[in-house]
């Protein structure tokens, strides 16, 4: 979240970004260029755009498999009506949102194969530090769960949405049922470990094995208030629920058969 929320904050306050959402388009194409070679080398971020303040894409380009593309003005695409949107709309300066870890939508439709992301949105100010649009990095979030999934520790890792949906699941099948109409969730098949969540910051031993869990606050991050030292988000803006969450949870799972695997063979 640091390291990416810097890239963000980072090209929100570039001159000629800030120039352009203020209505100066004198150096368009420069700016188009500039945001390609950025994709291209960073190779972490499926897209970056601006917004204006009606959630209107003004720039956008796209990470192909040969490179980074520049989208045609005609395709595009009105954002207003989604959630990150209308969170962004409640920034203030020097803030950051993040959002929840869900999948890639284009026109509405959720696009196949899947393409998980995380969005990171800074708001963009003119020289009276009033916002007069937003820049948008969608993180690929495939490398991030690979490497969950790539580790050599026993047992599964899991990552949840903050209502118990599998964003990461030891079945693949399981993930992403609030944005794919199913509910097979962790607190249907871990209903005792669920209840106890916020208590497993350490490991503790169930009668379905041993779990540990560790809650990461997303969603609006005041960037000024954070210690670059540290590395790590400070803790989101209090707000009232809304239809996304606010934090993501992950969690260590090893089965009760694997945790008494080793004694068992020794005896």
């Amino acid at each position: 979240i640091a390291r990416v929320g810097a890239d963000a904050t980072y090209l929100a306050n570039r001159l000629p970004v800030r120039q352009f959402a203020s209505g100066d388009h004198t150096r368009r194409d420069e700016l188009l260029a500039d945001f390609a070679l950025f994709v291209g080398q960073k190779t972490l971020y499926d897209q970056l755009r601006l917004l204006d303040l009606e959630g209107r894409e003004t720039i956008r380009i796209n990470l192909a498999g040969d490179g980074p593309t520049t989208v045609p003005d005609d395709d595009l695409q009105n954002k207003s009506d989604r959630y990150y949107f209308r969170k962004a709309k409640e920034l203030r300066p020097g803030e950051l949102l993040v959002s929840e870890f869900d999948l890639n939508l284009e026109h509405g439709s959720i696009e196949t194969p899947l393409k998980p992301v995380i969005r990171f949105v800074a708001p963009v100010l003119d020289d009276a530090n009033q916002i007069t649009g937003f820049l948008v990095l969608n993180y690929l979030g495939a490398s991030l769960l690979d490497e969950l999934a790539g580790h050599s520790l026993p047992g599964y890792t899991i990552l949840l949405r903050c209502d118990s949906h599998y964003i990461h699941a030891p079945d693949s099948d399981d993930a992403w049922g609030w944005l794919l109409d199913h509910n097979r969730t962790f607190a249907s098949q871990f209903p005792q470990e669920w209840e106890t969540l916020e208590q497993l910051e350490a490991p503790r031993l169930t009668d379905r094995g041993l779990f540990a869990a560790r809650t990461i606050p997303v969603g609006c991050i005041d960037v000024l208030e954070q210690d670059p030292q540290r590395q790590s988000a400070a803790s989101p803006r209090a707000e009232s629920p809304a239809d996304r969450c606010e934090s993501i949870t992950i969690v260590s799972y090893v089965p009760r058969v694997e945790v008494y695997a080793a004694s068992n063979e020794l005896l």
